[in-house]
């Protein structure tokens, strides 16, 4: 099982499920809070764990991670230098509008789509880890805070980017800062499982 499945599980878990439309789907609004969770917690993950962004992108694209890398650096630096020159926020929503672009607000997401797009998010945010690191340290930092003020029952103020996302969705490791959860996870992840694809 590669460890991209492993964080899939872990949001997939307390995700509810729009079962007013299909028990097999999910509300947006959830789904939107847990993949800026998986984002948040693959920068996490990328800048505690350098070295093994390659072999998590190497279990799921074999031959392809190099690939993969350039095609997302482009984008992502790009998004990085905008957000620095307009005093922006570095968080979560801003590296994912293309994602949630197809989705329609209250209106249910199928399983094989939901999948897709925490799996996304989740090895997008390991490759901002990789290419701009001082990046995935700011957007780890404010998921942090606004996790921390959710914990204590407090909204966070409104960003350029939009309202704060609902508080309906998954939260792994709530009350703890992400980078924790990404030591939990790979140190049970390497114990029980272990990486044995070579990096690519």
């Amino acid at each position: 099982m590669a460890l991209t499945d492993v964080v899939l599980a872990l949001y997939l878990e307390c995700l509810p499920r729009d079962d007013a439309h299909d028990r097999h789907s999910y509300s947006t609004g959830p789904l939107v809070e847990a993949a800026e969770g998986a984002f948040a917690l693959g920068c996490a993950l990328g800048v505690e764990f350098p070295d093994r962004v390659s072999l998590i992108l190497g279990q799921t694209h074999p031959g392809e991670v190099q690939a993969i890398i350039d095609d997302c650096t482009g984008p992502l630096q790009d998004q990085v230098v905008e957000a620095r020159e307009a005093g922006a926020e570095l968080e979560p929503a801003l590296f994912m509008g293309s994602l949630f672009e197809a989705l329609e607000e209250n209106e249910p997401v199928e399983a094989d789509a939901a999948c897709n797009i925490l799996s996304i998010a989740f090895e997008y945010g390991c490759v901002l880890a990789h290419v701009e690191r001082r990046g995935a340290q700011l957007v780890r930092n404010s998921f942090n805070r606004r996790r921390a003020l959710a914990a204590q029952g407090q909204a966070p103020t409104e960003s350029a980017e939009g309202p704060p996302p609902p508080a309906t969705g998954p939260r792994p490791g709530l009350g703890r800062p992400v980078q924790e959860l990404a030591h939990e996870l790979v140190g049970a992840y390497e114990s029980d499982i272990g990486f044995d694809q070579p990096s690519p």
